[in-house]
């Protein structure tokens, strides 16, 4: 049950000059360290080529989807808005903005960025436009406003039908509004079509959790574990099911795994918040 999060980082422009190519040697490392996950040495390099060339957009959107990448979205935010300051008619930063204030709960300014976001890609070329639907529908969702979500997830679908994005999070928003057999048939199709995608196991595991199918749900989520095993969402819906055989002993060694992958940090505790109050008993 975890969502799809699409960051976008831009190219570097710059005009020749001693200090330019440094800065474009600065930047050229931070895409490496960021290519290899290594998000802290990124931004440190980041930051490094913006006291060279502080007023660079590319540098600023950049830096913001680093932090963004480590769930620092106050800061993030804080760089998105310097870039737009320098460049305003960049879809990117409004998507990466929007999606970064969809984390920070801060739905209505979100919705207004990604609308934006839309309005500036259609204006060029209109390409790629079932990532920002995409986008628009994620944050959606995660203000609990499900019909709406469904209905940018679907038209995000008319662009492109094979959008993995957008299927996987069409089932996820049946899942949350308890539609399970909906999502049953859109997981099933989605793992015949990606069978390498945990995330599809997982959440059918859930999906069958919920159907009251125990056998079926540990079945499918140990096969999400053996293709991700560092997924925290795993480990949650395993002590779910634990929690419902009434195995409390492998329920509550379950939800250690997930809090010690960071859990809660990274998704917050509503939705371990059953495991939480089960083992505090």
């Amino acid at each position: 049950m975890k969502g799809v999060i699409i960051l976008l980082l831009t190219s570097l422009t710059l005009v020749a000059s001693a200090q330019e190519d440094k800065v474009t040697k600065l930047f050229y490392k931070a895409l490496e360290y960021s290519a290899n996950g290594d998000y802290e040495n990124a931004i440190k390099t980041y930051e490094k080529a913006i006291e060279l060339e502080p007023h660079n957009y590319t540098l600023h959107l950049n830096l913001g989807v680093n932090y963004s990448a480590i769930a620092e979205y106050v800061k993030a935010v804080e760089q998105y808005n310097l870039a737009i300051i320098y460049k305003q008619d960049d879809y990117k930063v409004f998507t990466n903005r929007g999606n970064a204030n969809t984390s920070l709960g801060q739905f209505e300014w979100a919705i207004r960025d990604h609308k934006k976001a839309l309005q500036l890609r259609e204006a060029e070329d209109g390409g790629g436009m079932d990532t920002l639907y995409f986008n628009l529908g994620d944050c959606y969702r995660q203000w609990g406003k499900f019909d709406s979500a469904i209905i940018y997830y679907e038209i995000g679908l008319e662009e492109a039908p094979n959008s993995v994005a957008n299927r996987m999070n069409i089932a996820f928003t049946y899942i949350e509004i308890e539609e399970y057999e909906l999502a049953e048939a859109h997981l099933l199709d989605l793992i015949k079509d990606e069978p390498a995608v945990s995330n599809n196991y997982n959440n059918l595991g859930y999906v069958y959790l919920q159907l009251g199918d125990l056998e079926k749900a540990e079945k499918y989520v140990l096969e999400a574990k053996k293709i991700e095993p560092g997924n925290s969402w795993i480990y949650r819906n395993l002590g779910l099911i634990h929690k419902a055989k009434g195995e409390k002993k492998q329920a509550c060694n379950q939800l250690d795994k997930a809090l010690k992958l960071e859990f809660i940090k990274y998704w917050g505790s509503d939705y371990i918040r059953e495991l939480l109050d089960y083992c505090a008993e």
